[in-house]
């Protein structure tokens, strides 16, 4: 029986984005990716197989913009509830080499696709960031801009 792989640090500079890559961010939701990762620590890590990115292209970006703002970057629950920052230029990474090239392949595809085909519950979320709104919370980092905050919240 194969053991699960286990997440490792790795230097972020041996590992590199998949060219085919069809999926894309836009500088706003790297800005948005980044502010979760600054609030939240690094949940996860980056999915690869040989070093090439399987999953975690958008992280990648937001954790090179924090570093070029001069931040660290830390695990959850993140450097406001005291965890200890990654060590400088090392990033976790989950190795699937043992992938066939069909298979990283459909996953980078799978992964995505099937992310975008979810969901809201409209009345929870709207209670979720009522309640959110009540704390020191910044809504902000949620995602939403402040005109999708005010729909959520009416």
């Amino acid at each position: 029986m194969n053991e699960a792989p286990a997440m490792q640090l790795i230097e972020i500079t041996s590992i590199a984005p998949y060219a085919k890559n069809s999926r894309t961010h836009s500088d706003a939701q790297i800005e948005d990716l980044a502010k979760s990762i600054d609030e939240f620590g690094l949940v996860g890590g980056i999915v690869v197989r040989n070093g090439v990115i399987a999953k975690g292209h958008g992280t990648l970006s937001a954790v090179n913009l924090l570093r070029s703002r001069g931040k660290q970057v830390y695990p959850a629950p993140g450097k406001s509830n005291h965890a200890v920052a990654y060590p400088d230029g090392m990033i976790p990474v989950l190795d699937a080499s043992g992938w066939s090239d069909a298979q990283f392949k459909a996953y980078v595809i799978a992964d995505n696709r099937i992310a975008e085909s979810a969901n809201w519950d409209w009345d929870l979320l709207s209670t979720e960031v009522f309640d959110l709104s009540t704390t020191e919370i910044d809504l902000t980092i949620l995602g939403f801009d402040d005109k999708e905050i005010h729909l959520i919240q009416s």
